[in-house]
């Protein structure tokens, strides 16, 4: 089940799909009901998402986005997620993009959070999309696969909106390093990419 977890760290919206079409949309959560426990899904599959933990309605402080959104959840990250029961995420070696709007705060140990997760805690077989500080640019975003990762280069914890996106395709040998990384519509991370390497790969085949 994908979930999304974080601490002092706000989400907006986050959307999934496969690396094919809009058409091709696997999920959408805007999060912006303001009040509830319920995250819909405004994509036509209906994987409605339940808020568990405590993660509470912020209404302030919103991104400069023209959605008329009123509302972010914020989680504590011990306990806060959202859980949606059901749907096991985008499965094996399958292209994907998930994108979200996220803002964190500057302390350096909320940093190490989730955005979004799914699969079993086995080699290669979790996909999660995070902040982290564990390797390359501290309070960067990070993809990985258990056994292997890779870190992009600008820092997102800095208490302001930003936008982040991963695309990963599979060009018949797949792997976590296959990744693009994105912050604020800008590529930030790809590797054999001159002018955007990675602050930090490590190499795992990819089957979730």
């Amino acid at each position: 089940t994908p979930f999304m977890k974080a601490k002092k760290f706000n989400l907006l919206v986050l959307a999934l799909s496969p690396l094919v079409s809009r058409a091709d949309l696997v999920a959408h959560w805007t999060l912006d009901e303001a009040t509830g426990v319920i995250a819909s899904d405004s994509s036509p599959n209906n994987r409605t998402g339940t808020i568990a933990g405590g993660a509470s309605w912020n209404t302030t402080a919103l991104p400069p986005v023209p959605s008329g959104s009123s509302a972010a959840l914020q989680f504590d990250g011990v306990d806060d997620q959202v859980d949606i029961v059901g749907y096991k995420g985008i499965s094996g070696t399958g292209d994907r993009t998930i994108s979200a709007w996220i803002r964190s705060g500057t302390n350096s140990t909320l940093l190490n959070k989730g955005i979004v997760s799914w699969g079993t805690n086995l080699g290669t077989q979790k996909w999660t999309f995070r902040v982290q500080t564990s390797n390359g640019t501290p309070g960067a975003i990070r993809i990985e696969a258990n056994g292997g990762f890779f870190v992009g280069n600008t820092v997102v914890t800095d208490a302001e909106w930003h936008h982040v996106a991963v695309t990963w395709a599979n060009d018949g040998t797949p792997d976590v390093i296959d990744a693009k990384l994105y912050v604020d519509g800008v590529l930030d991370a790809e590797f054999g990419n001159v002018d955007t390497p990675p602050s930090a790969s490590q190499s795992v085949a990819i089957n979730t």
